[in-house]
């Protein structure tokens, strides 16, 4: 029997007993239960396909992922990430150690280990890429289902295999969002041999990526609900369909922008590649451009001239590559579209299944991702949902937001859990959420209007924080001429405070303390001086206090 007909006979079978334990039951009104009354059976025992009905079928497949998703349920969310932490550790653990303790970056190591011969031609075999995939099919839906069930705020990460080891991006992001789901790099680089990838490529970006998601152990394992960050496998490297609709859907958004370009409608991809058959050259093809400022292989170019665009897009390739795979002037620029746009869509989709807003470090993807916005809102007339959210996590990563903020850019890991465990990054959300929630499209105009706001929100909000503490701190100088804090800490005055009820102590402490400092009572002293220390402890559990006292 097929692994279709099992599955079938599965479902039928659960549905069945179900049934006769009498925990479903059939709206009458539909003839639902007639039709399930006409399922036969064959001599075997196995259920007749042709004797259920499709309205039977569509019960029993909702029964069945009921009960498969209580099942995944029953494993935890942290004993997946868990395992696929002592993966990442199986392999990179050394070369991790050696990493942290020469002060190198993933770059560094993963260059040194795409010059091994034999780990080169180990890992082009393929092997590694079937594990990884076979541990992600298993564990995949139980991460998906878990995800689901998380009401809260998430950002999904895009734009590129994983996020640049520069920065820990969750350090940006985890100022605002509950939680960050991150890609498989491992997943995403096991394919490479695969493809036009040299050998040597495919262990570097396997290996640089590998080592950099094992700097967000700490944030994975973090012992905080919702966790801060979550490994996902990619969704079309395990469904092959999502491929397909993926492909269907970035092939519409390149026409629209294909059109932009040229300013000239297109009925189909195949239209376009009638127009752009005969503009295999650069000059030609640049002839026919109406909007240069829409073609973009790199941000950093984009104020060069439309012809050093095109070379440098003909042109792309990295040194372990060969020759460029196109050369014809008008194919290369509709497969780079075509590209950014399959870019674009995969992380959409991905955010859709995640329930969370898409986050991108690549300023490149960034762009492509507001135009791919651009044409979704022109098609539908209405707002994205996670827009606002999607404003403020591009504030986070912008160096605009670092160069204000400075302390930003040496957050710890430290700082990011305790806001979590001190429940304060809902006040710092809000503080970012203040004007975002006016804006009426995703683009760089509102995007820059926003990120102002931003920012000046949160520097308002670290301002006064430290203005408060440089005034509490001078009224702890100026208390009766003395500092308290040291007292209070050594236990000094802690001693009158746990014996007030004595009053014979009570009467020595007022004694003692009124002859030091000339006031009427040590309770008095107390008092005063608790307030302010009190006053002291609640500014420091204030997200501006958590950051800057946990921040070097």
């Amino acid at each position: 029997m097929a692994k279709e007909d099992d599955l079938f006979q599965a479902k039928m079978n659960m549905l069945i007993e179900k049934v006769k334990e009498g925990k479903m039951l059939f709206p009458k009104e539909k003839g639902i239960e007639k039709l399930f009354l006409a399922i036969r059976r064959d001599a075997e025992g196995n259920i007749v396909p042709d004797s259920v009905d499709v309205a039977v079928l569509s019960i029993a497949n909702i029964v069945f992922r009921n009960h498969m998703e209580s099942e995944m349920r029953k494993i935890s969310l942290k004993d997946v990430q868990k395992r696929y932490i002592e993966i990442l550790e199986m392999y990179f653990s050394q070369p991790f150690a050696e990493m942290k303790k020469h002060k190198l970056t993933p770059a560094d190591i993963a260059w040194e280990m795409s010059q091994k011969k034999s780990l080169v031609s180990t890992f082009s075999k393929g092997k590694f890429g079937s594990h990884i995939k076979e541990f992600w099919q298993y564990y995949g839906p139980i991460v998906e289902v878990h995800l689901e069930d998380m009401k809260c705020l998430k950002a999904v990460f895009g734009g590129d295999i994983f996020p640049s080891y520069k920065e820990n991006i969750a350090l940006k992001a985890g100022l605002y969002f509950d939680t960050i789901v991150l890609p498989d790099p491992l997943l995403r680089t096991a394919l490479l041999p695969k493809t036009h990838f040299k050998p040597s490529l495919a262990v570097y970006y396997w290996a640089k990526h590998a080592l950099n998601a094992l700097q967000y152990k700490n944030l994975i394992l973090a012992d905080v609900t919702p966790p801060i960050v979550v490994v996902v496998p990619d969704i079309i490297l395990l469904y092959p369909q999502e491929m397909d609709f993926l492909k269907k859907i970035s092939f519409d958004d390149s026409l629209l922008h294909l059109e932009k370009i040229f300013k000239r409608s297109f009925a189909s991809i195949t239209n376009v590649d009638k127009f752009l058959k005969e503009k295999d050259s650069i000059e030609k093809l640049a002839n026919e451009i109406k909007d240069q400022s829409r073609v973009l292989l790199d941000v950093e170019e984009k104020d060069a001239s439309l012809v050093d665009k095109l070379k440098s897009m003909g042109q792309a390739k990295d040194d372990f590559l060969g020759e460029a795979v196109l050369t014809h002037a008008g194919q290369q620029l509709k497969m780079t579209t075509f590209g950014r746009m399959m870019q674009a869509n995969d992380l959409l989709r991905r955010a859709e299944i995640y329930g969370g807003t898409p986050l991108i470090d690549a300023p490149t993807s960034w762009q492509y991702l507001l135009w791919k916005y651009e044409y979704d809102q022109a098609r539908s007339k209405e707002l994205a949902p996670e827009a606002s959210n999607l404003l403020v996590a591009q504030t986070l990563m912008g160096e605009q937001m670092m160069g204000k903020i400075p302390i930003l850019k040496n957050i710890s890991e430290e700082a990011i859990i305790k806001l979590r465990k001190e429940g304060a990054l809902q006040e710092l959300r809000d503080i970012m959420r203040i004007s975002v929630d006016k804006f009426q499209n995703v683009s760089e105009q509102e995007f820059a209007k926003a990120s102002q706001e931003i920012i000046a929100n949160l520097d308002s909000a670290f301002t006064a924080y430290k203005k408060k503490i440089n005034n509490l701190s001078s009224s702890k100088k100026k208390f009766f001429g003395f500092d308290i804090a040291p007292w209070i800490v050594s236990g000094t005055i802690g001693i009158i405070a746990t014996t007030v009820s004595n009053v014979p102590v009570g009467v020595l402490a007022a004694k003692v303390f009124g002859d030091l400092i000339g006031i009427r009572s040590g309770r008095e002293l107390w008092a005063q001086g608790k307030a302010i220390l009190d006053t002291e402890k609640q500014l420091k559990r204030t997200p501006a206090g958590i950051i800057i006292n946990t921040t070097k």
